[in-house]
């Protein structure tokens, strides 16, 4: 059977794919460009690897350390996952709008973005309360007239959208 150095090169570039990805969450690792070339800094991340993970330190990859690193590797990647998102409007508004007089957990999140987002853009905050009231429907238009957008007081998907995007600049400190 003739040996094909591609599958060789292939298992290589998996090997520091892993290396790669651990060493995203683990700064104290060599870096290794995944290009299919076992050199030496591939041999001493993995020695690196190895040593970390109890695993007699040779730089070579056997059956075990090849096992801890694709453990090591599926870890990483989830520590470097975002968190869980939440469905804000899991509760199905009405005509995909919230507006006044509306009770909704999705009120509270509207309100509090609406109280950080008040100071910085200059119009008079909503209180936090659970209800879209009054106060609620002013602030509202108020972001709405800042960014453009028709003045109805409602939360529709774009000022939605526009919100969010505010907010995540706001808490990001892009703003």
């Amino acid at each position: 059977m003739a040996y094909d150095i591609n599958d060789k090169r292939s298992a290589v570039r998996e090997v520091q794919r892993y290396l790669r990805g651990i060493a995203r969450t683990d700064g104290d690792m060599t870096k290794v460009y995944p290009d299919g070339i076992y050199d030496e800094n591939t041999a001493k991340a993995v020695s690196e690897f190895q040593r970390k993970h109890g695993l007699e330190a040779t730089g070579a990859v056997d059956k075990k350390t090849f096992d801890a690193l694709y453990k090591g590797y599926l870890e990483a990647e989830a520590e470097s996952e975002p968190p869980e998102k939440i469905d804000v409007f899991g509760c199905r508004l009405a005509d995909g709008r919230m507006s006044l007089g509306e009770e909704f957990d999705s009120v509270y999140i509207l309100q509090v973005m609406l109280c950080l987002l008040a100071e910085p853009y200059g119009f008079e905050p909503a209180a936090i309360n659970g209800c879209y009231d009054e106060m609620t429907e002013n602030a509202v238009m108020s972001f709405q007239k800042i960014h453009g957008l028709p003045q109805t007081g409602s939360v529709d998907k774009a000022t939605w959208n526009e919100l969010a995007g505010a907010y995540n600049r706001y808490i990001r400190k892009e703003m």
